[in-house]
């Protein structure tokens, strides 16, 4: 009788358990992306500097999964961390290429998508011009170059409430980010300090009109040091084929410094059969980020060939030159960069 009971449970129990298995969804992914590249530095004074290496273009590996919760929601999480092809390493530093790339968790209805994590910014996504992406053929709508991304533009936010709709034609992205001082608010004689403040409200629309996809954004973050501020807009025009043109156009300020002004114009023309040329030129005006702090005006023209061979492999061979002249000075930097690279994603 014992036995006949046991096994009753277990049918019960298995009956109960499959639907619940059936509707959970998670899968593992990742891409591999490396290059060779030959840069060569030529500063205001001293001799030229040269190198030639193999180089991780920001690899990863990822988890995301999904579970239906009935009457048209949703549960769903995702998690990504940075690893470097060149020798096989988990990145162990936290950072936008490297660490713990994205950790979040979230809702999805009607009423529209509701996360909690380490997110995408929303201006990122919408009128950043992210690194090369255009030119490497690494990151498909990326732009490039002289960019937000490396300056006031977070590429991701930690400790962030995000949500998205979409509105018809128009989609809407926010970020919201609390607490960005590693969530502490005792200090070291033991008070307590009020830490409620929002540090960050990230904000971004995006909408059809025809061929062209624009996008507005703006960024208020708040620092200790002064808050900075940033404004984006950018419209992609799609020709058909597999053509495109895009202008991205951002202003930043620092908070105290100078405003920056940065203003980007790309394009891919598609040979057919997965084969791409893409070009883009920017440039910047009182940069700070990226030109290790210094006030200077960059100037960058990038061009590039782009081999999808099949839906998960790519290559590519691209070049690019960057002028940085200092605003002070007028001191001058040139460098210049040609690299081949493969990504594989799985």
């Amino acid at each position: 009788m014992n036995l006949k009971k046991t096994a009753l449970a277990a049918a019960v129990s298995a009956a109960l358990i499959a639907p619940m298995a059936a509707q959970a969804e998670a899968t593992a992914y990742g891409s591999i992306r490396v290059k060779l590249e030959h840069s060569s530095i030529e500063p205001p004074v001293g001799d030229d500097v040269s190198d030639l290496g193999v180089e991780d273009v920001v690899s990863r590996f990822g988890l995301k999964g999904s579970m239906d919760l009935g009457n048209g929601m949703k549960a769903f999480g995702h998690y990504e961390f940075g690893v470097d092809a060149t020798n096989g390493a988990i990145f162990n530093t936290p950072g936008n290429n490297g660490g713990n790339r994205l950790g979040y968790a979230g809702l999805q209805g009607g009423f529209g998508k509701v996360a909690l994590g380490r997110q995408w910014s929303p201006s990122y996504l919408t009128t950043g011009t992210a690194v090369v992406g255009i030119v490497d053929g690494f990151a498909d709508g990326a732009l490039s170059l002289v960019s937000s991304s490396n300056a006031a533009v977070p590429v991701r936010s930690s400790r962030a409430l995000t949500y998205a709709n979409q509105f018809g034609p128009v989609t809407l992205l926010t970020l919201f980010q609390f607490n960005n001082d590693n969530g502490t608010n005792q200090s070291s004689d033991g008070t307590y300090t009020d830490q409620e403040a929002l540090d960050r409200a990230d904000i971004a629309v995006k909408f059809k009109a025809g061929p062209a996809t624009i996008a507005l954004s703006t960024i208020q973050d708040s620092e200790a040091n002064g808050d900075d501020s940033h404004m984006g807009a950018s419209v992609v025009f799609g020709f058909g084929s597999g053509h495109s043109a895009r202008v991205h156009y951002e202003s930043y300020d620092y908070g105290g410094a100078d405003d920056a002004i940065s203003v980007n114009v790309g394009g891919i023309f598609s040979l057919g059969g997965g084969k791409s040329i893409r070009a883009v030129f920017g440039q910047q005006t009182d940069a700070v980020i990226l030109s290790g702090g210094t006030p200077s005006d960059i100037t960058e023209i990038a061009l590039g060939f782009t081999n999808q061979i099949n839906k998960a492999t790519k290559v590519w061979v691209s070049g690019r030159n960057r002028v940085t002249e200092a605003v002070a000075s007028g001191a001058e930097t040139t460098m210049t960069e040609i690299n081949t690279g493969i990504r594989f994603d799985f």
